[in-house]
């Protein structure tokens, strides 16, 4: 929403969906995107950079120039965890994989999973993470390439790391931003969010089998334009 049309899209005269920055790829996306997606990952001359997607994106493709995996919650379990990540570094280049949670994605984790996450905080990540597949592994050095509980005790220059330590592993306490459960919504972003909706609707309504009814008649998903309109007035 902050990019907006302009930082969303380069210029020129192919289908928007090609020239588009962002992608979307899971079992019900399009196989027209899904090959938009493969096809600009596969190479250098793609103009997708970001993939909100499932595990199913590079399943038996190896795809190289991939820097980040940000993973939303921890995965089911471990080799799950590893599969993923692994999606990044192909080319041989250092890579991160970035997990965001809160503990309620923690409730349908396996119990490896659970334990690794738990040590995480406080000791090397890439050890909690690793252990049950190598018992000898340990941590890399310099400890600035191993995770980011050891770059914090990296001293490779002394008292101090030469590496500064990237900014979405950097703590900071909460604001009053944080705690706040409303903020104003610009007709920008709700234009932009019903544009969205109506994309995913398009979306599952040519991939999916199953009918159901609603007020506006039968639809395959459950997105209806009624919903739609609904979410989009209580934004």
């Amino acid at each position: 929403m902050k990019l907006g049309q302009s930082g969303l899209y380069i210029d020129g005269e192919s289908p928007k969906h090609e020239r588009c920055l962002l992608g979307i790829y899971y079992s019900q996306t399009p196989q027209k995107h899904k090959d938009s997606v493969t096809s600009s990952f596969e190479g250098l001359s793609g103009n997708v950079r970001v993939v909100c997607a499932s595990t199913s994106l590079s399943m038996g493709v190896d795809f190289k120039h991939v820097q980040y995996v940000v993973h939303y919650g921890p995965s089911k379990n471990l080799t799950s965890h590893l599969q993923e990540a692994g999606r990044a570094g192909r080319d041989g280049r250092e890579a991160f994989h970035i997990k965001v949670y809160q503990g309620r994605h923690l409730v349908t984790c396996e119990p490896d999973v659970k334990a690794a996450v738990r040590k995480s905080p406080t000791s090397c990540c890439r050890i909690a993470f690793l252990e049950s597949f190598d018992d000898k592994v340990c941590s890399i050095l310099p400890l600035h390439s191993c995770c980011n509980v050891c770059h914090k005790k990296c001293k490779c220059a002394g008292s101090d790391c030469f590496i500064p330590i990237p900014i979405f592993d950097c703590e900071r306490a909460p604001s009053t931003v944080d705690l706040e459960k409303s903020r104003t919504v610009s007709e920008d972003e709700i234009l932009c969010l019903k544009d969205f909706l109506y994309e995913v609707k398009s979306s599952l309504s040519s991939e999916s089998k199953v009918r159901m009814f609603d007020t506006t008649g039968v639809v395959g998903h459950g997105l209806s334009n009624a919903l739609i309109e609904t979410v989009v007035s209580n934004a």
